[in-house]
């Protein structure tokens, strides 16, 4: 959580416009995919839909890549002592193969996959079938819609990354969780600050996503710079921390991923 009570409430001001750009994503994607996905025509359809979407999805990302580099440069004054002398890099390019790509899988390909593995036909009345399409549709707009916010999000997280690592004065960095995070990005941020740009390199390879930061989809975390090693820590960090301890004292030995997902949902 910094070092400064002003750089403290920087990154908590910076987390919250990042979780709303990704809310505001995620429900316009989910909207516009429930409007336009035809049962008959799901190629067609969804492609139609993309299309519509990648301008969107890139005004988003840009507006969350320019708000990192405002939080960073005002972090950094804060945090460091004629801090306001660090020259910004170029920002990084949208890879828009890649987002194309993430859409399609978790939209048209997921849905022709959920639909497949459906009783249709047969005995089957015909309104039910119908219901069952439009379900399929449904949860197929949560996957489309948390593929669209990672990406989005990941505007802001790709600048800081490189920001930290262009800027001499930069010691790491620290994982900023959301206020309920899942059991692999607390286990990540347990760690506390992270003090090599590689450190992401080693995690669950299910976690995936643009830039060194592993996240998934629907994934509201960020990071913050660390410029002090008597840095505290934001968001959930702690208590992921002190959880991790506690299992690891009473198992006698380091908690699998499967074990700590347990102790962090409350099940054991």
């Amino acid at each position: 959580m910094a070092v400064t009570a002003q750089a403290a409430a920087l990154t908590e001001a910076h987390r919250v416009a990042q979780t709303q750009n990704g809310a505001l994503v995620a429900y316009v994607v989910a909207q516009l995919w429930l409007r336009t996905i035809e049962p008959e025509d799901i190629s067609g359809s969804a492609a139609n839909l993309v299309a519509r979407l990648i301008p969107l999805l890139r005004q988003r990302r840009d507006f969350s890549a320019i708000k990192a580099r405002q939080y960073y440069q005002a972090f950094r004054k804060a945090e460091v002592q004629g801090g306001d002398g660090f020259e910004l890099p170029a920002m990084t390019e949208l890879n828009l193969q890649a987002l194309e790509t993430s859409l399609r899988v978790t939209g048209e390909v997921a849905l022709k996959k959920r639909i497949a593995g459906l009783p249709l036909g047969g005995d089957l009345p015909a309104l039910t079938q119908q219901l069952l399409v439009k379900q399929a549709i449904e949860e197929t707009s949560v996957d489309i819609s948390g593929a669209a916010t990672r990406h989005v999000m990941n505007g802001g997280r790709d600048e800081l990354s490189n920001m930290v690592a262009d800027d001499r004065e930069a010691l790491g960095y620290i994982r900023v969780t959301d206020g309920d995070p899942c059991y692999f990005c607390a286990m990540l941020a347990s760690r506390g600050p992270v003090y090599d740009d590689l450190s992401f390199d080693e995690s669950d390879p299910r976690f995936i996503g643009a830039g060194e930061h592993k996240v998934h989809d629907h994934c509201g975390c960020s990071t913050e710079p660390v410029f002090d090693r008597k840095t505290k820590w934001p968001g959930k960090a702690r208590a992921a921390e002190t959880a991790w301890v506690d299992l690891s004292r009473e198992l006698g030995h380091v908690p699998t991923i499967l074990e700590f997902r347990r102790r962090w949902e409350g099940r054991a």
